[in-house]
């Protein structure tokens, strides 16, 4: 499998979950915080930085016995 065909796979996938987070909160009659910053925001005056910034993970440390 080459690299393209792993970064679309990716591509796909991420999109299906953000439909399902999007349908999640619409369920509970709330908007996504995307949705809220454009009810804030006139249009075109904010741009999103680092939209694909992702939390750093937890390194777990062991104890040595």
């Amino acid at each position: 499998m080459n690299k393209r065909k792993i970064f679309e796979q990716r591509r796909q996938f991420l999109q299906e979950m953000e439909e399902v987070a999007v349908q999640k909160q619409h369920a509970k009659l709330k908007l996504t915080a995307r949705e809220r910053l454009n009810v804030l925001f006139d249009e075109g005056s904010f741009f999103e930085l680092n939209t694909f910034v992702e939390p750093a993970k937890a390194i777990k440390k062991t104890q040595n016995a």
